[in-house]
């Protein structure tokens, strides 16, 4: 692991000025909420399988092209992609651009666009190595892309690529430590070369010291980038939750508890509290305690136990004023309903509450969004507003157009185990974002994996405003 000592680090950052919440435009050219919309869901391929998706960046805008790129898991967990030309009014694809190694519903794609315009596609890891395919040339996915896999990436899992200003790529991702089964820490590595080549891999969110009752696993739900601003430099916003066995045990995500956000800045490869306070080169337990809590779900509760939905932890930020707000979903105890093991079902997701984090005057207030919703994704929308997109069997909008405060339903669609949302980078409003159909495979009626379970064919939509012609 990449070795700083906390000590040498503050030491250097103590010449450096403090910082602050940032303030800058708007991204993309998404609607304004507060509009009446013509919302459209356009279906673009029919070969999904049953995954577990973030609401990481799943799908781009990329402005020189004029094409927004889409990228989702199909037959047998291979990544695959399709593109479309705003201009032309064109599809390309579906293209398979990877090769899985692993059957798992933790393969999902996650993309991003280096400095010279390629795609990148990061993918199929589930406590192994990270793959990394490549497209054949810039803004555009036709031949033959280069798929390899990161050396340096052993017992990864759900990689996370962001792009800082100076064109260093980054790709965040959960390491799979051998000392238990709930020790499952955050680490990076970084690419200089637009990743030809990548750094060893250095901590990130590291339980150096132990949390009581073996909460020890980062859940990280996605990592927005902030450029820099008139407030400050750059920074990327990254969110999470925790989880583990609980006081019983050691146990993989018997108990998921709280919600956390903090920023790093790539300038200086450091983490920072939303407020500016100095962290370090990673974050302990006691760091996130003090500086990075967002939101409390209080004491365990053996009875509800899976406190937070902990893989839709979505972050964003306000360009009025800069500051930060996280998106995601908490248990309503009066709704819970256990299997026969003493763990939450993960396809009760009515279970949940949607709500948000807003980092306002120094300090983190909470709003609800929506009743029996887990937030899956959250979009900045114009300066205070802010569009949030839920669903289990079906499309739902949410609006906030004063900051997330109040929100209101904008538009709800039928959509049939609508489940996995991706808001699209610097999106136009035909493509806002892209939507995944899911659905619990069951073996003797509880949820399972069955022989055919990477051979589905669920639905990939389209979400926006105004008619795209569908691909032929």
């Amino acid at each position: 692991m990449h070795d700083i000592s906390r000590r040498a680090f503050l030491a250097r950052a103590a010449c450096a000025s403090a910082l602050a919440p940032f303030a800058y435009a708007a991204r993309g050219d998404v609607p304004a909420a507060g509009n009446t919309l013509d919302w459209r869901l356009t279906p673009i391929a029919d070969n999904a399988v049953y995954a577990r998706r973030r609401p990481m960046r799943g799908a781009l805008y990329c402005e020189s092209a004029n094409k927004t790129f889409l990228s989702w898991m199909g037959h047998d967990c291979h990544p695959y992609v399709m593109a479309y030309d705003h201009g032309a009014e064109e599809w390309a694809g579906p293209l398979r651009v990877g090769a899985s190694q692993q059957q798992s519903f933790n393969k999902w794609p996650v993309m991003a666009q280096d400095a010279e315009g390629f795609i990148h596609i990061f993918y199929g890891a589930h406590n192994a190595e990270l793959r990394h395919t490549i497209a054949p040339a810039p803004g555009a996915i036709d031949g033959e892309w280069n798929d390899t896999g990161i050396g340096v990436t052993e017992r990864a899992s759900y990689p996370m690529p962001v792009r800082a200003a100076n064109g260093d790529l980054y790709v965040f991702y959960r390491f799979t430590d051998r000392r238990g089964p709930d020790f499952r820490p955050y680490v990076y590595i970084k690419s200089v070369d637009n990743g030809r080549s990548w750094s060893e891999p250095a901590q990130a969110i590291w339980h150096e010291t132990p949390r009581p009752h073996n909460l020890n696993e980062i859940y990280v739900g996605a990592i927005v980038e902030q450029p820099a601003g008139e407030h400050g430099p750059e920074r990327f916003l990254i969110s999470w939750s925790i989880a583990g066995g609980g006081p019983e045990q050691e146990r993989h995500v018997a108990y998921t508890k709280d919600i956390y956000c903090a920023a790093f800045v790539p300038s200086q490869d450091a983490f920072y509290s939303v407020g500016g306070a100095e962290i370090g080169p990673f974050i302990d337990d006691p760091d996130a305690q003090e500086h990075c809590l967002a939101y409390d779900t209080g004491e365990l509760d053996p009875e509800a136990r899976r406190a937070t939905f902990w893989h839709s932890v979505a972050p964003s930020f306000n360009p009025a004023n800069g500051n930060p707000i996280v998106a995601f979903g908490v248990l309503n105890k009066d709704r819970v309903a256990l299997t026969g093991d003493g763990r939450d079902d993960w396809h009760q997701e009515i279970q949940y509450d949607g709500k948000v984090a807003i980092w306002d005057d120094g300090r983190w207030v909470h709003r609800d969004v929506a009743e029996q919703l887990p937030i899956k994704a959250i979009q900045q929308c114009g300066p205070d507003c802010f569009r949030a997109y839920c669903g289990a069997d079906g499309v739902h909008v949410f609006e906030s157009i004063d900051g997330g405060h109040t929100w209101a339903e904008e538009v709800t669609m039928e959509a049939r185990n609508a489940a996995m949302f991706n808001v699209v980078d610097q999106a136009r409003p035909e493509i806002m974002a892209l939507v995944t159909q899911r659905e619990q495979p069951l073996q003797d009626g509880r949820p399972g994996h069955s022989p055919d379970e990477y051979r589905q064919n669920f639905l990939v939509w389209t979400l926006g405003v105004g008619s795209i012609p569908a691909p032929q």
